[in-house]
């Protein structure tokens, strides 16, 4: 598999934060063009009509702003997408699974303090109490099987039982203590998901179409399947330097509960309204769900601001002084995200059906969000910065946790990124230290060690939003 999908298969955020260049500027507030011409004015330039592209939903305060297709949702058949067809959800589907552990817990069989040994008693953890609660929060310190090559390169095309995955990872070392630290696990959701099917009686799958989908009437979702006939499914892709190919096959008894279902823009704003109206869980249960959960340094996971982290299977963070909960996610030939603004009942479902968009959804989401709210995003004031310092800061910036790296190079008295492979990008900078690229909302910060060389890049996807550091690689 190509690099990309290795690490970056249904993961929170870091796909689409990283692939989130060259964006094309829309203001909100343009005269005389309403918030959903502005909006298709945005998605039309990044979603060409020829290629993959993605179905999108803008909804405020249960009005629709847009409800819209752009691209082709079958390249090689000359389909064009529609609103109404089905994406494959990646790490959304955590959202369920989550949800599927709450109403649990509220009909009294399992408790969130619960080891999870009390329904796996054969799993190995290594002397270690792990609970429910860890497993929801990714802090369970239990490696996750995606970031194993033996796994995502051996065996992502093997139709696995639940045990046999859950097999590829139990005798792993711990990454760290439970409770300790916070790292994105997939191996968490999977166990998530035994639990379910333990608890239940019935099959994960099962219990979600019994339990959730046909209760709340999502008629076009489903457990993700290559063998069943899925009306309107989309096609898959990922865009290399050599043009679009068709996205690379994975079983889905690999995702899981972690990320194996499929949706709609539709079904997906059924699913949020249903969530918050109290349909799904009770409101306690929504609380903890949205809550950042907190580390026994007292740090939340996911984030070092307060009131900001990562719940049970959904993200807290602030843009532009409000609070937006939600999920993304990314697998083979897809990449999506799952936002709510929740002081403007303000909602943005994003399915793309392209795996490595030089724009990532997170970031057109947050750029739909700034329309919405008519609170555009402002571009920094260009200064100059000397030419010798800044030469100290080209070399490679590796995020470790998922193996991807920013090559940042000097040239004519200019810095440039490049990142995963794709085009260089120059850097503005608007200070010594603080560089951005123009027409786009990332934002990256050099941390300077004593010697004056930067010891770490830390990125943003946008204006507010929590930053990802990537260490220096001092081995070149």
């Amino acid at each position: 598999m190509k690099n990309f999908n290795l690490k970056g298969i249904y993961t929170l955020s870091i796909s689409a934060v990283i692939c989130s260049l060259l964006l094309f500027s829309a203001s909100a507030g343009e005269a005389d063009t309403s918030p959903a011409e502005q909006m298709d004015s945005l998605l039309s330039n990044i979603y060409p009509a020829d290629g993959p592209g993605a179905s999108v939903l803008v909804v405020k305060d249960g009005k629709t702003i847009i409800r819209k297709a752009y691209g082709m949702g079958n390249i090689e058949l000359n389909i064009p997408l529609r609103p109404d067809m089905v994406f494959r959800l990646g790490s959304i589907t955590k959202q369920f699974t989550s949800a599927a552990i709450m109403k649990l817990v509220e009909q009294g069989k399992i408790n969130l303090d619960d080891p999870m040994t009390k329904y796996l008693p054969d799993y190995p953890v290594h002397g270690y109490n792990i609970t429910i609660e860890n497993l929801l929060t990714h802090t369970s310190g239990i490696k996750s099987y995606t970031s194993l090559p033996e796994v995502m390169e051996q065996q992502i095309n093997e139709d696995l039982t639940v045990q046999e995955l859950t097999d590829t990872f139990k005798n792993q070392p711990m990454d760290f203590a439970p409770s300790t630290a916070y790292l994105y696990n997939n191996s968490g959701y999977s166990l998530l998901g035994a639990i379910i099917e333990k608890v239940s009686g019935k099959t994960y799958e099962e219990y979600i179409q019994e339990e959730i989908f046909t209760p709340l009437g999502m008629t076009h979702s489903y457990y993700g399947s290559f063998t069943k006939i899925i009306p309107n499914r989309v096609m898959g892709y990922h865009v290399t330097e050599d043009g679009v190919q068709n996205a690379e096959y994975i079983s889905m008894r690999i995702p899981y509960s972690a990320g194996s279902l499929l949706s709609t823009v539709d079904d997906l704003q059924k699913w949020t309204d249903a969530l918050y109206a109290g349909k799904v869980v009770s409101n306690e249960s929504l609380q903890k769900m949205t809550t950042p959960y907190v580390l026994s340094n007292g740090k939340n996971a996911g984030s070092d601001k307060e009131d900001q982290g990562y719940g049970y299977a959904l993200s807290v963070a602030d843009l532009k002084g409000h609070r937006v909960v939600g999920h993304g996610g990314g697998i083979n030939g897809f990449s999506t995200n799952l936002q709510r603004i929740e002081d403007e009942d303000l909602l943005v479902v994003i399915l793309t059906n392209n795996a490595s968009a030089t724009i990532g959804p997170s970031t057109v989401t947050s750029q739909l969000f700034a329309i919405a709210l008519d609170e555009p995003f402002v571009e920094p004031d260009e200064v100059k910065v000397k030419a010798s310092l800044i030469k100290k800061y080209a070399g490679d910036y590796v995020y470790e946790k998922f193996g991807v790296t920013i090559s940042i190079s000097y040239a004519d008295g200019k810095l440039y990124s490049q990142t995963m492979g794709g085009s260089k990008k120059q850097l503005r900078p608007s200070s010594k230290t603080d560089f951005f690229f123009q027409n786009d909302l990332v934002r990256i910060s050099f941390i300077i060690d004593k010697s004056g060389k930067a010891d770490k890049v830390r990125y943003y996807s946008a204006e507010g939003a929590p930053g990802i550091d990537f260490t220096a690689n001092r081995k070149k």
